[in-house]
């Protein structure tokens, strides 16, 4: 009886036991359908990755005032002037001088200068700038080269350097071009980070609203919310834009919403407390209204728009001023979040491009503004970096790394604030005579050396604790070793329980080594740490298949194998020329999109592509990759385009605006900036929103209509409309079937606007695009060809003359970035535009006139 009952109680305990077990895994989703990040995804080892990639970042910054010491040295080695060190010689700013027969340049000074700096401080600022009006030799009267500074009193024979102050002039202004060359610097300092730093912007986010969220300051909706934004491309449920001032757009600064919601957050990335929630956009508004009443948070606030969209204008206001009308009460405070411009795509890609194309901005703005401008410069480069201090100041503690250097993060982060503010100018450079104004420079690019050394510091001591860290005991320690072992050529899903991440595990085939992968596009994989889940920067794995067995292969440097050898029987490779193009000796086995030929009927310049790009058989086997990869498919099915104009043009009949053309713009000459494509518009034509036409008074030096579609005989305005749009394109028209000319302002500029209801195909004869400098304007793309992107599209519809077409190509051609080969001219192009796939019911319509 009694062993009855005990088998009876082992029974009930074990049936127990799995029913408990059953009831906790089903209340507990799967990580990929879960929106919460689990606590123990911030562990050790992701806080330990996280900073020393950080530290990687931070001591790879260029810094100017080395950049600008290096090719001065240069420059005046190759003028003779060996064994000057331009960082401890000086040139020094006297108020008198003396004449002297023993001097190398004819004058001694008994005083201590006015202003000294070294040769290398004197070059970044050119500070012989204000001697441009003066007579020849005034500059060599009031300064002097010396071995010593602004402790000197006596300076003359005994300590100069026989070098002439007019000659270092001359040195600066025709062999050097400093601003170029550290625009270069940065350029490649993002080539390589560029990943780096979206992989930081993306977990400083995820973790800052952990925090948040923990400390009560999120709700769960909100967390929630937060974390749909950590998805390669967010929901179409979420919309996400770009915080504006009176529709100029932050660098960084996001606004988050749930379709249908009237609240969202506020994302201020580098603030203590990143996330602002809100209820409503006019609770936002009166939030910040409040808050920015502090002189400190306008600076923060101001720190994430471009030095180009803070200055004011001849005619218009620019971010700061704008902002200054807003906190005095005199500016209504709907001019926050103006435009609501969306993001699209993956938001913290998009948010690393802000950034470069904002530093090459504002590199730009500082050489053609004034000193205050250079110091933002310096300050802006900073604060890409800046903005992750608030994370690193909490996990540096926590990882036992030395207090001294978190500290270091703090004191860095006050000292990029006291250069906005210029305090404590004394304090920072003791001992030296200049200008408050370059003094602030000197002082804001002293923080990128102290930037560098921090990073460098912090990578030392997490480099460390790195190496101890598979000794410690961690909450989770990822995909164990065991699983890796597991791993084959044929790729396993393996979902990270860290992230949450779906991965692939696989067998690399060049080292046999099993690693863990993350999906780059087209083939193309990066290695995920398996501890941590997070990406391996500088990894990349190709996948290919091996024609002999069937069997995918795994390539780590992106080579090729089976069948693919030289002559020589040596592993092809990809070898990088001094131009920077690589150079491939057998094309790859997968064709990309960029591989397969462009939709019939629409070559690069308005021809028909019938050179056959792949043979047949080639194409027919990726007709379905293509048919997967091509966003625009839909721009194949010409007829429906077609159509789709025809009806448009129908539906204007009615509307009154027709009845008011005037005849004296029919033929007009105009320009149109648009986002979509000349694949759709070549066969549509522009089709307006069905709306009532009406004027609207933005603001009150901003006026436009809408329910038309708007044309403008200025190139310049359809350039900076497509510039604005990011990928724009501008199309020229010969206005054939009428519109009136409207009074349209945009900061009380007139647009010179012609409207009109619609423009069939034919009476677009090419575009010019894509425009993809952001941050710029027509006058810049014109000015500078490193601004120009645009290539030309002649539409085979055209039905304009020649001649009409060669005028408006004569207007828009110095926006392009190539020139036309001198083989074929422009009206060559234009005479032979036929389009070879025109289909039967594509005839030219009925004039919408009636003429």
């Amino acid at each position: 009886m009694n062993r009855k009952i005990i088998k009876t109680l082992v029974l009930v305990l074990i049936f127990a036991f799995f029913y408990i077990s059953f009831q906790a895994s089903a209340n507990v989703e799967p990580t990929n359908n879960n929106h919460e990040i689990p606590s123990h995804r911030f562990d050790t080892a992701w806080k330990l990755h996280f900073v020393h990639d950080y530290a990687k970042l931070m001591k790879t910054l260029p810094d100017p005032l080395k950049v600008t010491s290096r090719e001065l040295k240069a420059a005046l080695i190759k003028h003779g002037h060996t064994g000057i060190d331009p960082d401890a010689v000086f040139y020094n700013e006297f108020q008198s001088a003396m004449s002297s027969s023993r001097s190398y340049n004819g004058w001694a000074h008994h005083e201590s200068p006015h202003k000294s700096y070294t040769l290398s401080q004197a070059v970044m600022l050119n500070t012989f700038n204000r001697f441009r009006d003066s007579f020849p030799g005034t500059i060599n009267l009031d300064t002097g080269i010396y071995t010593q500074g602004a402790d000197g009193d006596i300076f003359d024979e005994r300590n100069e350097v026989r070098l002439l102050s007019s000659d270092l002039w001359d040195i600066a202004y025709y062999d050097l071009d400093i601003q170029t060359t550290y625009t270069a610097e940065l350029a490649l300092f993002w080539e390589k980070n560029s990943e780096s730093y979206t992989q930081l912007m993306r977990d400083s986010f995820a973790f800052s609203a952990h925090q948040q969220y923990q400390l009560g300051l999120l709700t769960q909706g909100d967390y929630q919310l937060a974390l749909s934004l950590l998805k390669p491309v967010h929901p179409n449920t979420i919309n996400v834009y770009r915080f504006d001032i009176y529709g100029y757009d932050s660098t960084d600064i996001l606004v988050i919403e749930q379709k249908g919601s009237t609240g969202g957050l506020l994302y201020i990335p580098g603030n203590a407390q990143p996330f602002i929630t809100y209820r409503t956009e006019r609770q936002l508004r009166k939030t910040l209204y409040e808050r920015l009443q502090h002189p400190e948070s306008k600076n923060t606030l101001l720190s994430h728009f471009s030095l180009y969209l803070r200055q004011d204008g001849g005619t218009y206001s620019g971010v700061e001023s704008a902002l200054t009308e807003l906190i005095n009460g005199n500016w209504d405070k709907r001019y926050f979040m103006m435009k609501h411009h969306p993001v699209h795509g993956n938001v913290f890609a998009r948010m690393t491009e802000q950034r470069k194309a904002r530093m090459a901005s504002d590199g730009d703005t500082s050489i053609k503004s004034n000193s205050e401008s250079q110091r933002d410069y310096i300050l802006s480069i900073a604060n890409s970096l800046v903005v992750f201090f608030p994370i690193v100041d909490i996990l540096v503690p926590e990882l036992g790394i030395p207090l001294t250097i978190s500290l270091s993060s703090t004191q860095l982060g006050l000292s990029v604030n006291k250069a906005v503010t210029g305090d404590s100018l004394s304090e920072r450079l003791a001992g030296t005579r200049m200008s408050a104004v370059n003094a602030a420079i000197l002082g804001t690019a002293a923080v990128l050396p102290v930037m560098v050394k921090y990073g460098q510091s912090l990578a030392i001591s997490v480099e460390k604790e790195v190496d101890l860290l598979p000794n410690r005991i961690l909450l989770n320690e990822g995909v164990s070793t065991e699983t890796l072992d597991q791993f084959t050529s044929m790729p396993k899903i393996i979902n990270h329980p860290q992230t949450g991440d779906d991965l692939l595990g696989v067998r690399l085939t060049d080292s046999g080594r099993n690693t863990l992968l993350k999906a780059d596009g087209f083939g193309s994989f990066r290695e995920v740490e398996p501890a941590t889940g997070r990406l391996i920067l500088d990894s990349r794995v190709v996948r290919t298949i091996n024609m002999e067995t069937s069997e995918p292969q795994w390539l780590e440097q992106g080579g090729l194998r089976a069948g693919n050898r030289s002559e020589t029987n040596s592993v092809v490779s990809n070898e990088v020329t001094s131009n920077g193009v690589e150079e491939h000796s057998q094309t790859s086995e997968i064709l990309l999109p960029e591989d397969l030929p462009e939709h019939p009927g629409l070559g690069g310049s308005g021809y028909a592509d019938m050179a056959g790009g792949r043979d047949l058989e080639a194409l027919k086997d990726f007709y379905e990759l293509e048919q997967q990869v091509d966003p625009y498919a839909y721009l194949t099915d010409t007829k429906k385009l077609h159509r789709l104009g025809i009806e448009a043009q129908r539906e204007i009949q009615n509307v009154p605006f027709l009845r008011g053309y005037q005849s004296e713009v029919n033929g007009s000459l105009v320009f149109r900036g648009d986002t979509r494509l000349p694949d759709e518009l070549f066969h549509s034509g522009f089709t307006r929103k069905i709306e009532p036409v009406s004027y609207v008074q933005l603001a009150h030096h901003t006026k436009a209509i809408r329910g038309v579609i708007s044309t403008s005989t200025e190139e310049a305005v359809a350039v900076n409309y497509a510039l604005d749009s990011q990928r724009g394109y501008v199309y020229a028209i010969e206005l054939n079937h009428g519109g009136q000319v409207v009074d349209t302002l945009l900061r009380d500029v007139s647009l010179s606007e012609i409207a009109t209801l619609n423009i069939p195909p034919e009476d677009i004869m090419f575009a010019v695009g894509p425009f993809n400098r952001i941050n710029s304007s027509y006058r810049e793309v014109v000015e500078n060809a490193a601004n120009r992107t645009a290539e030309l599209r002649i539409n085979p519809h055209a039905t304009a003359s020649p001649e009409v077409a060669e005028r408006a190509f004569e207007r828009i051609k110095n926006t392009m970035k190539y020139e036309l080969s001198p083989n074929m001219s422009f009206t060559d192009r234009y005479a032979n535009r036929t389009d070879l796939f025109w289909y039967e019911d594509e005839a030219v319509s009925t004039p919408l006139n009636g003429e």
